[in-house]
């Protein structure tokens, strides 16, 4: 009787909603199998760096790539981008006080805690869902709103974590007693070039150019990056798995781990909610940003924090927990929006 009541409740707006929550089961299986084969020492944990190396420069371009590559670039609209990219932008912001709470290490638990709440899996989980809910010919909109992980979210991420790695060098010097190192050009230019060195984001620009084009990806190159690219999700749940082994399935402190969640999965589909009333987007398209931005923290995550050296702990927890918590939230968040009439989609 209650799966029948939940059925009449929510028919109109979870159709194959069932395949969804087996996505998010199937991801939290794949990290359960990192954990127990790392656990019981089937997989070494230093091979799972190698694993994370070659997500990071080779899986992330083909990923990004493929995601904008072969659609034209003036059929797109951006307005999803500008939303994401407010959202990600009032994140870092509101994030603020935490370098002031903080007892240790205050500015970089303030960058390990706000960049897993902001980098969202728009993709894997996303897809899904997305199609679970509207047509596949509206999906391009996931190419577009998935920009503001790489051109926003990740610059910012490793600009900050530059910043922190000179500040504590510099503590070191000074324990020394010798000179500072300055913030100068060069260290302007040793900052750009790390994200030169992002391949997400690297794979955004080839992807943007190559649909200014308008051209069609020949099916070698789509097949080739579709291989590539898909490895991302598999290799970056099982490298979680293989750390939370090491580690405490919490693997940050309590309050991080309770103001991500929080944030991820209330707060940043409620500014999103208000930005789109704001800037007054269409019912359907407003629906669609909502319910990508209440997505849970992307699984490539782990791999970029793991390259900064700085919010493993926090990143792979929220990846574990938010895939756990974000669907019966986000089902929450369709029947309030419907029940409030706000953003009707027929």
């Amino acid at each position: 009787k209650f799966i029948l009541f939940l059925n009449l409740l929510f028919h109109p707006i979870m159709t194959n909603f069932s395949n969804v929550i087996q996505v998010g089961i199937s991801m939290l299986l794949i990290v359960i199998l990192g954990y127990v084969l790392t656990k019981f020492h089937v997989v070494s944990y230093k091979s799972n760096d190698t694993i994370n190396k070659f997500s990071a420069k080779i899986c992330f371009f083909a990923l990004t790539f493929r995601s904008l590559a072969g659609k034209d670039i003036r059929e797109m609209n951006f307005m999803p981008f500008a939303i994401s990219a407010i959202v990600v932008v009032i994140g870092y912001i509101i994030s603020i006080p935490i370098i002031f709470i903080a007892k240790k290490e205050k500015f970089g638990t303030y960058i390990a805690t706000t960049f897993p709440t902001v980098y969202i899996n728009f993709v894997i989980s996303g897809i899904p869902i997305f199609l679970a809910l509207w047509d596949e010919s509206e999906s391009t909109m996931i190419s577009i709103i998935f920009l503001s992980n790489d051109l926003v979210a990740s610059p910012i991420f490793y600009i900050l974590s530059d910043i922190n790695q000179i500040m504590n060098e510099n503590k070191k010097l000074i324990s020394e007693g010798k000179p500072k190192k300055k913030f100068s050009i060069k260290t302007i230019i040793h900052i750009l070039f790390s994200l030169t060195q992002n391949m997400f984001l690297v794979g955004n620009v080839f992807g943007l150019i190559y649909a200014a084009t308008a051209w069609e990806v020949c099916t070698f190159l789509r097949e080739i990056m579709k291989l590539i690219g898909d490895c991302v999700l598999a290799f970056s749940l099982f490298c979680v798995g293989a750390f939370l082994s090491q580690h405490s399935l919490v693997s940050c402190h309590w309050s991080q781990f309770l103001f991500a969640m929080i944030y991820k999965l209330v707060i940043i589909p409620f500014i999103t909610t208000l930005l789109c009333l704001a800037f007054k987007l269409p019912p359907r398209l407003a629906r669609q940003c909502i319910i990508l931005t209440g997505q849970p923290t992307a699984a490539a995550c782990f791999a970029v924090t793991d390259r900064a050296k700085l919010g493993t702990g926090v990143s792979s927890t929220m990846i574990f927990w938010s895939t756990f918590g974000f669907i019966p939230l986000l089902v929450l968040w369709i029947f309030v929006l419907d029940k409030l009439n706000l953003f009707v989609d027929n």
